[in-house]
């Protein structure tokens, strides 16, 4: 994991090759691809732009598998194509400015701008190997979110807990949990004050995702019920949620809930 400062020079980077692009992939099928599919060919149309979902459908985390078949369908009626069961292999950036990408099929495609939007790795390397799962992240008892693997008070909270389906619910409605846990730990109910309740954190089993697909509609399913393309649009297509970024990165939304 580099500084910041990488991540926003190759958003710029890719923002100046769209206008003129021809060619685009999208590699990952998950909720980013899906949106940045619909984002790219809601404002720049006419791209021969293909997404490799990867696996056998769209939007694998989710149990509603109707829910990818819409979205497969709306991405159509953009004139987005796409591939299932193929992956990418490898990619080479031309001196031309052109990407030459590998694909698990073994074939080779020549493209104007290639986007990786298959998951960010775990943020652990700097930990020891032993308190990690096979997928490097921190083995966690989601109740209480002590890391089960790693000595007494330590903690782990967000993507990186091996119990997180990798949304903002996760990580915040953790919260209170993970409170209840580190004043337990450090004796609270010991000291003579007022005692708390015990909290534990119970993960949501419904699917719970919003997916614009530009910005008139999308798909979503929220406590397990598919919504309508209209919904999603009222609730997400127009900002993003970008009006409560301020409040998740701060903290404070945590603090009013």
């Amino acid at each position: 994991h580099g500084d910041h400062q990488l991540s926003k020079d190759a958003s710029a980077d890719i923002l100046k090759l769209l206008p003129k692009a021809k060619t685009i992939l999208i590699a990952g099928g998950g909720a980013v691809g899906v949106e940045t599919a619909g984002e790219i060919a809601y404002n720049y149309g006419g791209k021969d732009m293909t997404i490799l979902s990867g696996g056998t459908r769209l939007l694998p985390r989710l149990k509603h598998t109707g829910i990818a078949k819409s979205a497969e369908k709306q991405l159509g009626l953009l004139n987005v194509k796409i591939l299932h069961n193929i992956k990418v292999a490898s990619s080479t950036k031309l001196p031309d400015g052109k990407v030459s990408v590998k694909l698990s099929d073994g074939s080779t495609k020549i493209l104007d701008v290639f986007i990786d939007a298959t998951g960010g790795t775990p943020n652990t390397s700097f930990l020891p190997a032993s308190w990690l799962d096979g997928s490097k992240r921190v083995v966690t008892d989601m109740s209480t979110l002590r890391a089960t693997k790693a000595p007494a008070s330590v903690y782990s909270l967000g993507d990186v807990a091996s119990f997180s389906k990798n949304n903002i619910m996760d990580a915040e409605w953790s919260v209170s949990a993970l409170c209840y846990s580190i004043w337990s730990d450090l004796g609270g109910n010991s000291t003579g004050g007022n005692a708390l309740k015990e909290k534990k954190y119970k993960q949501m089993e419904a699917d719970m995702q919003i997916v614009p697909i530009g910005p008139n509609g999308g798909v979503g399913v929220l406590f397990g019920w598919q919504i309508p393309s209209f919904l999603v649009k009222a609730l997400k297509s127009k900002t993003y949620f970008m009006e409560k970024a301020a409040g998740k990165a701060t903290g404070e939304d945590v603090l009013k809930a």
